[in-house]
C-alpha cells in the first residue's frame, strides 16, 4: 500500500471542499461534495491534475467525490525508479486506491489515463465499479492505424520524449466548435494550481511508454479487455488527430456489454472541450440513469 507523504494543496472547485495529500504513488486532491460512489479521474501522457477544467470537476462533483491526482513522475508525484510501463501505472493507481480506502470507485480514464485505466480494471475486476474512457486506445495488438499516420502523432511522440503535456492546438480540432472549446480550456487553467510537471523526471517514461503504446509484444491491455466486468462507456471526439476513432470501436467490441459515445465536432479533448455536456452523460451513467446492468 503506497504510504502517504510529501506535498499538501488545495483546489477550489465551486462548493466543493477540496484537499490534497502527496503519496508514494501519486499526487491526489479530493472533492467532496456528496456521499455517492467515489469517482477517480486518470490523466494522460504528461498531464498533471491541473489539466481537468473546473466546470468538469464542479460539474461531476455535485453527487460525488472526486478524486484528481498525478501519475507517477509527473507534476507533484515522485518517480519511484521503476520501469515506466502501462501495468506499473495501473499498479500505482491500485496503490492509490488502497491508500485512500476506496470502496470499489468509479474511474475515468482521458487518452493515455484510458490505457491505464482498462489495465487496471482489467487486472482488477472487482475493485472498481463503472469505468469510463475517453479517446483512448489500448495500445500493443489492439491499436489500430499505424500510430505514425495520425496528423497529431509526432507531437505524442516529442511529448513523451521530453516530458512536456500535449499542445493544446492538437487536441482541439481547428474547427469553431474546437477553437471555442480551446478558448474557453485556456481561459479556465489560469483557476487551476500550477504543479508543473519536472519534465526531466516525466521525460524518463519516454522509451517504455512508446514501446508500451505501438509494440503488440509489449503491452497486456487488449489481452486484458475480456476480464473487465465494471460497465463501461467510451466516450469518442470523431476528429481525434492523435488516436484514431476505430480504437474506440475496438474498445467497445473486446469489453463485455461497452457502449459508445462519439462527439462528431470534438477531438481528441472531447471532455475539456464539451466539458459541461459530456459531464452530464458520465454523471448519468454513473447514476445508472440508463437502466441497471443485468450482473449489477
Amino acid at each position: 500500500m503506497a504510504s502517504t507523504a510529501q506535498a499538501v494543496f488545495l483546489l477550489l472547485a465551486g462548493a466543493a471542499s477540496v484537499s490534497g495529500q502527496a503519496s508514494s504513488a501519486a499526487s491526489e486532491a479530493r472533492l467532496t461534495a456528496c456521499n455517492g460512489p467515489p469517482l477517480l479521474l486518470i490523466a494522460g501522457q504528461g498531464a498533471t491534475s491541473s489539466i481537468w477544467t473546473p466546470a468538469l470537476l464542479r460539474s461531476l462533483a455535485q453527487h460525488r467525490e472526486v478524486i484528481i491526482f498525478d501519475n507517477k513522475g509527473i507534476g507533484l508525484s515522485t518517480y519511484d525508479g521503476d520501469d515506466y510501463t502501462i501495468q506499473s501505472f495501473a499498479e500505482s493507481t491500485r496503490d492509490l486506491v488502497e491508500a485512500l480506502d476506496l470502496q470499489q470507485p468509479d474511474v475515468l480514464g482521458w487518452s493515455l489515463g484510458g490505457v491505464i485505466a482498462m489495465t487496471f480494471a482489467g487486472l482488477y475486476p472487482s475493485a472498481l465499479r463503472r469505468l469510463v474512457l475517453t479517446d483512448t486506445s489500448t495500445g500493443g495488438a489492439g491499436f489500430r492505424l499505424n500510430a505514425l499516420t495520425r496528423p497529431g502523432f509526432p507531437a505524442v511522440i516529442q511529448s513523451v520524449r521530453t516530458g512536456q503535456s500535449l499542445p493544446p492546438t492538437i487536441i482541439f480540432p481547428d474547427t469553431a466548435a474546437g477553437n471555442a472549446g480551446l478558448c474557453r480550456f485556456l481561459a479556465s487553467q489560469k483557476y487551476m494550481p500550477q504543479d508543473n510537471p519536472t519534465q526531466a523526471q516525466t521525460a524518463k517514461q519516454g522509451p517504455n511508454l512508446i514501446k508500451a503504446l505501438t509494440d503488440p509484444n509489449d503491452n497486456v491491455t487488449f489481452d486484458l479487455l475480456p476480464n473487465i466486468t465494471a460497465p463501461t462507456m467510451v466516450i469518442q471526439g470523431a476528429q481525434d488527430e492523435v488516436i484514431a476513432v476505430q480504437n474506440a470501436f475496438v474498445i467497445v467490441e473486446n469489453i463485455p456489454g461497452a457502449s459508445l459515445l462519439q462527439y462528431e465536432n470534438a477531438g481528441h479533448a472531447v471532455i475539456l472541450q464539451n466539458d459541461i455536456e459530456a459531464s452530464q452523460f458520465i454523471a448519468d451513467f454513473l447514476d445508472d440513469a440508463y437502466g441497471s446492468p443485468a450482473s449489477e
